[in-house]
């Protein structure tokens, strides 16, 4: 990479004092008018010649006097007809610059040869930029190497930079990435801000040293420090993207405008993206337009082809498709590849077909330059675009051209299109891997994600833990935030390596760096869920950003923290705000929630039956089994109460006496309601126990299976499995439908006792013959896979279609599996959709998948016709 190809720019910012001048550092401590009468002394001296050179130095860069070039020159030229060394230089260089005098370059090389035969180190360094550049010679790069190696040898750090160059490029001397470190280490050493920005170019790219991107940083930080204003550009760059150091986008904006100020243009093109885009800066379109335009002007090809896009969308300037091209075409016109693209698009995106031809003509002109987004995009107008230009073959060839060269999207297209298959490519899944591989080579996230999510499917392959992990993790590195997502969720599953919570929550906070919505989600879900991490503080914070997202899921997670009076988080208004904003957004579970609320008039909120209903109907539509039950309580109670306030407070009173008098469905009943809480009880956990174990004590079968339910989950109580496994027992003893199904499960899982399905199986079927329909998919379960009964897949489908029949989501999750393995793509549809629509659906990637897989073969009216199904169904349940 060349680095800097402007050396008089750098001999410019050289300054003498910066390296130490022997003449200039000799006179320091005599008054500009003390030494300016020692340097008008006639004598010819080497002492007067210092003087005046010393003199002449201060002129030229204004050192404590005001500068003044003609003055500068004059004093300089003695000190040179004195033949002092650096006289000899400071005078080449004010006739390479024009400082003083016109610039004459053969007048400056001269100078410099003779500099440079008195020991001017100086004047042997400007003698190989004179051969570099061919100013006042013939260009001569491996004479100009030979200087820099002489000049750098002796400790002159420009030279020593140039050196750096040369090696780095390959250019009057043989390419050595490792050479050109280390002149750049040296040229550092003295703080040479250009040496110092190559090294930070250096370790960004790897080159010549092992990839560090905070070493980086860190080297562009220093360079900037000493007002280079490549530098400035380079670490807003970073700080944008976040690139070796932390996501700070008012600092990008920051040094971007430092680099604007030091007359870089690039930084003014990123400063009209910050001000259009509000990174780091309140957005301002005006401004951004301002930043674009003086760009341009100043020659910015990408500023060109920004003015063109938007005046061709209409952003910020009025819509005009003659200024669009106008400006696009001046990039274009200068050469440049992605113009040239770009032009291509905006012919492409005409609805008029007979502009198409115009917009070949431009991609096939950046083609020619073997500009692979040009080939991409040639691929996907012949190939993928319904137009009279349609050529899947040419589409497949441009394809593989840029592909060829290394395009890794064009690779993910070609792996995509061999994978699925279509009416010209015939599927062949070894060609789809093969592509995907190549592209995953060229780091493509997309393709890595792709490999990694075949190998956990095993569809294609066996199914391999260990390397989709390995996968994710390399998607992930790439920025891929659903595969930084799915490694967290590796590391706390313990899928494909160890568990490793810190790994999980790392990786989560990985996936949420840019700031996605769902990756922000599931790292607040880690605070909250996993132990060790708990952190309340943590998990509003970033459920919160999700929440500005509009991540619907987030509004109810957020709010369940802030409900929690003992919590120093509760705030009330808050969590109604987000429980209102959540069911706005169609949220189950903020609608049940407020509903809950308005029905029994807590948290605040009046109670309202009209509006409990219809926050009910919102969420049981969506399949919420608490608000169709709660809805279905709100009816009966309306049915039987005659509007009297009153008699509800009197039946409080009758039901806590009759609890006093050890009823045991009075006892219950009182159980249930410090559980869920009414208009006159405020729920509290201790007393919900207090009651369900007075109720065990009579015997109640209800409350032996609440108390075990609240065990095995650590509801009021601590989680205590073998207690659970105990009141189930108890409860399915007295012929309690749902003890004797909670047992079961038990005995399926292994929970609280020693695993054992077969007997797990009786229980279902008498949990069945008691009434509880959950029983049939208990048993439609064992069926299915054969566990603690003969399988028998017909019995199976039986009873897990009468299960599913009953709004039981699992049986619709396995009817789905079922019906995927049996090829009858419609039903794994059907049931993978409705198995997704219910409240409990828990994200399972499984259902997606089959939903997935089953609607690549489905048409778009078969589709069509099972969403209107499952709409019509839900509706009629509701």
């Amino acid at each position: 990479m060349d680095f800097n190809d402007d050396f008089s720019e750098d001999i410019i910012d050289d300054e003498p004092q910066s390296y130490g001048i022997e003449a200039v550092d000799k006179f320091a401590s005599l008054s500009n008018d003390e030494l300016k009468k020692l340097a008008d002394n006639t004598e010819s001296t080497i002492l007067i010649a210092e003087a005046q050179l010393a003199y002449g130095v201060r002129r030229l860069f204004g050192v404590d006097i005001e500068g003044d070039l003609q003055e500068a020159f004059r004093y300089i030229a003695l000190s040179a007809a004195g033949g002092l060394g650096d006289g000899l230089y400071f005078l080449g260089r004010t006739y390479q610059l024009g400082e003083g005098t016109e610039i004459n370059y053969d007048k400056a090389f001269a100078c410099f040869v003779e500099g440079a035969a008195k020991g001017s180190v100086r004047a042997i360094h400007s003698l190989g930029v004179c051969y570099d550049l061919g100013e006042g010679v013939p260009i001569d790069k491996a004479k100009a190497v030979s200087c820099y190696e002489q000049a750098a040898k002796l400790d002159f750090p420009p030279a020593q930079y140039h050196l750096g160059i040369s090696y780095e490029n390959g250019e009057g001397v043989e390419k050595n990435l490792d050479v050109a470190v280390y002149w750049y280490e040296k040229a550092a050493a003295y703080e040479h801000s250009g040496a110092i920005l190559n090294l930070g170019y250096c370790y960004e790219y790897g080159m010549g040293v092992q990839q560090n991107l905070r070493k980086a940083f860190e080297f562009y930080k220093q360079s900037a420090e000493l007002e280079n204003h490549v530098a400035m550009h380079n670490l807003g760059l970073m700080y944008m993207s976040g690139t070796g150091c932390e996501v700070d986008k008012y600092l990008g904006y920051s040094y971007f405008d430092m680099a604007v100020q030091h007359g870089n243009t690039n930084a003014l093109f990123a400063l009209g993206c910050c001000y259009e885009y509000g990174d780091g800066v309140e957005r301002d379109m005006a401004r951004a337009l301002e930043c674009y335009f003086e760009a341009a002007e100043k020659g910015s090809l990408s500023a060109m082809r920004t003015i063109g896009i938007h005046y061709y969308n209409g952003n910020g300037l009025e819509e005009n498709l003659e200024q669009a091209l106008s400006w696009t075409r001046k990039a274009a016109d200068n050469g440049d590849a992605v113009a040239r693209v770009n032009m291509g698009m905006f012919y492409f995106r005409a609805d008029d077909e007979s502009n198409f031809p115009e917009g070949i003509k431009y991609l096939e002109e950046a083609a020619e330059q073997e500009y692979a987004p040009a080939l991409y995009q040639l691929a996907r107008f012949y190939y993928d675009r319904d137009t009279a230009y349609r050529d899947k073959a040419k589409g497949l060839d441009f394809f593989q051209r840029a592909a060829a060269l290394g395009h890794d999207g064009a690779m993910h297209s070609l792996g995509l299109l061999y994978e699925y298959g279509d009416d010209f490519v015939q599927e062949d899944l070894k060609e789809a891997f093969k592509w995907y591989s190549a592209a995953a080579a060229e780091d493509n996230e997309y393709s890595i994600f792709a490999l990694a999510y075949h190998y956990e499917l095993g569809e294609y392959m066996d199914e391999n833990p260990e390397m989709a992990a390995k996968l994710y993790r390399r998607s992930a590195e790439l920025g891929h935030e659903a595969a930084a997502t799915n490694l967290s969720l590796c590391y706390l599953r313990g899928y494909g390596l160890e568990r490793d919570t810190e790994q999980g929550l790392y990786w989560a906070m990985k996936g949420a760096e840019e700031k996605d919505a769902a990756a922000l989600h599931h790292v607040g879900l880690i605070y909250v869920h996993e132990d060790e991490f708990h952190d309340d503080d943590m998990a509003i914070a970033y459920f919160e950003q999700a929440v500005e997202q509009e991540f619907v899921p987030s509004y109810f997670d957020l709010a369940v923290i802030y409900s929690n009076e003992s919590s120093k988080h509760f705030n009330h208004d808050r969590m109604l705000e987000l429980l209102g904003a959540g069911a706005e957004l169609g949220n189950a579970k903020c609608q049940y929630a407020l509903g809950y609320m308005y029905d029994n008039g807590t948290d605040g909120l009046e109670q309202s039956t009209e509006r409990a209903i219809e926050l009910y109907e919102n969420a049981a539509v969506q399949g919420h089994a608490w608000a169709q039950y709660n809805l279905a309580i709100i009816y009966r109670r309306q049915s039987i109460e005659n509007d009297d306030m009153e008699l509800g407070k009197k039946s409080l009173v009758l039901m806590e006496a009759s609890a006093a008098n050890d009823d045991p469905e009075a006892l219950y009943e009182m159980a249930l309601l410090y559980r869920i809480g009414t208009p006159y009880l405020e729920p509290d956990d201790d007393k919900m126990i207090e009651y369900l174990e007075a109720a065990c004590e009579q015997e109640h079968a209800g409350a032996m299976d609440l108390l075990g339910y609240c065990y095995f989950v650590g509801s009021g109580v601590s989680q205590d499995h073998e207690k659970a496994f105990n009141y189930f027992q108890a409860s399915a003893e007295q012929e309690h439908s749902l003890g004797t199904y909670n047992l079961a499960d038990c005995y399926y899982e292994g929970i609280g006792v020693e695993q054992n399905q077969s007997e797990a199986f009786k229980l279902y079927q008498r949990a069945y013959e008691l009434g509880n329909i959950d029983g049939s998919f208990g048993m439609g379960r064992c069926y299915y896979y054969g566990r603690g009964v003969e399988q028998d897949s017909q019995k199976a489908l039986e009873l897990l279609l009468e299960a599913a029949d009953n709004r039981n989501d699992d049986a619709a999750a396995l009817l789905a599996e079922y019906y995927s393995e049996a090829k009858e793509l419609s039903e794994a549809y059907y049931w993978a959709n409705k198995a997704m629509s219910y409240p409990t659906y828990d994200g399972d990637k499984k259902l997606t998948r089959i939903a997935k897989k089953a609607a690549l073969k489905l048409s778009n009216d078969d589709i069509v016709a099972i969403m209107n199904r499952i709409g019509k169904e839900m509706e009629e349940n509701s």
